[in-house]
């Protein structure tokens, strides 16, 4: 069994570990969500995620403005979960400090627009650094309208034909 969530918003939650999300042994997919303005006492602002046997899939999200008070302001995955990250933007999260942790868990991040360095872990075709021009527009929803981040990724099986606002995913197409 696993827990889908699509077009969502997650913001301004507050709690000591997973301000965003805490999932502990259990799967979970994420496909065009926004987690943004969350923050963790300890670590995990956008996400926390353990336990054995846990897979979290996690595609087309803006992770933003997240804070990790200890550490980790984005993602942590921990204690035998696995996280994989696609086509997303994981961008000023705490500053760009200590954005990710694998604590006893896998985290792949592929194919996406990364705010500092990944550290321990594997590059998976990631653009680094670059601003991916986030806005609230409306305030509190965050999209981006950078060239940079619209056609990158990859077409994937199961990706969803349209971001969170109903545009394209793939804004203009190879011919």
């Amino acid at each position: 069994n696993k827990v889908l969530l699509e077009n969502s918003y997650i913001r301004y939650g507050f709690a000591s570990v997973g301000a965003g999300v805490r999932c502990i042994d259990s799967n979970l997919e994420m496909k065009n969500c926004v987690v943004s303005n969350n923050t963790a006492s300890t670590y995990g602002g956008a996400f926390n995620i353990a336990g054995s046997g846990c897979l979290v899939n996690l595609y087309n999200l803006t992770i933003t403005q997240n804070v990790g008070n200890v550490s980790v302001s984005a993602i942590r995955s921990g204690s035998g979960a696995i996280t994989n990250v696609r086509n997303s933007i994981i961008y000023n999260n705490n500053n760009g400090i200590n954005n990710f942790a694998s604590s006893g868990g896998t985290l792949n991040i592929y194919d996406s627009i990364v705010d500092g360095d990944l550290g321990q872990l594997d590059d998976y075709s990631n653009i680094y650094d670059v601003d991916p021009v986030i806005i609230e527009d409306p305030p509190g929803e965050f999209i981006s309208h950078s060239q940079i981040s619209m056609d990158y990724g990859v077409d994937y099986t199961g990706r969803p034909d349209y971001d969170i606002l109903g545009n394209p995913r793939i804004y203009d197409p190879p011919s």
